[in-house]
């Protein structure tokens, strides 16, 4: 009986979103962070700031402001929120 062995190389690509040049935004930090609709803002990634059933929220640039905000994950823009790279935010729960 013979075996083959074989070998799969996967990537992945890990965003990290910081303020200023060297402070990274945490968990908890965004948490904090205004929540305005997603027509609203210029979004930057997904990041999951519930559990794993929740989903995701969107993170960006409020246009009007400049300011760092949140928006929620709407249905009619479910392939293009997906496409959106996926940012890892440090801290504990």
């Amino acid at each position: 009986m013979s075996t083959t062995a074989t070998v799969e190389t996967l990537t992945a690509s890990v965003h990290v979103l910081m303020v200023g040049s060297n402070r990274q935004v945490t968990l908890s930090v965004a948490r904090q962070l205004d929540q305005v609709r997603y027509s609203e803002l210029e979004p930057m990634g997904r990041v999951r700031l519930t559990n794993r059933d929740q989903g995701f929220d969107i993170i960006g640039r409020e246009r009007a402001s400049g300011a760092l905000v949140i928006s929620g994950w709407p249905a009619h823009v479910h392939e293009e929120a997906q496409a959106l790279p996926l940012i890892v935010l440090a801290g504990l729960r």
